[in-house]
């Protein structure tokens, strides 16, 4: 399984194997800093099975929300 990453404006930003998380699950993640720090707005996520977008879903990336990833929580963790 593959995942591609799609910016706001619609061109590919990355494009990678899914990580295995724990049975029957898979997780990918995207460091939103470097090339991708500015570009805000709705980005798409889409998992892949040789060849075939087989889930498809969106999420709203903001410069507020820049802010909170920077931020530590008292247990250490970054907010999600």
């Amino acid at each position: 399984m593959r995942v591609r990453w799609i910016d706001p404006s619609g061109a590919r930003a990355q494009e990678g194997p899914a990580e295995g998380l724990a049975k029957k699950h898979v997780g990918a993640r995207l460091p939103l800093d470097g090339a991708f720090r500015e570009r805000f707005g709705v980005w798409r996520v889409e998992a892949t099975l040789e060849g075939q977008v087989i889930d498809r879903r969106s999420f709203s990336y903001s410069s507020s929300l820049r802010r909170a990833s920077s931020a530590q929580l008292p247990s250490g963790r970054s907010p999600r």
